[in-house]
């Protein structure tokens, strides 16, 4: 094993998670300053991780009230 991989993603300090928008190429990690927006979506509430620059929606994620969470079985 390289020492890189010992000791996490080689340029990111050890960070593993980063986004890549794939449409402009822009990288930062997941808690970096992408713009973060809950929207509406069908009468559903999301967030949206959208990229700063092109404003390409990379990652968007249903947001759950408390009693709408799947119980585990």
């Amino acid at each position: 094993m390289s020492q890189s991989e010992e000791s996490g993603a080689a340029g990111t300090g050890g960070r593993k998670a980063e986004l890549v928008c794939p449409t402009c190429g822009r990288t930062a990690p997941l808690d970096g300053d992408w713009a973060v927006t809950e929207r509406d979506v069908d009468g559903r509430s999301e967030v949206a991780y959208e990229c700063p620059e092109c404003w390409t929606v990379l990652v968007a994620q249903p947001r759950f009230e408390r009693s709408e969470r799947p119980r585990p079985a």
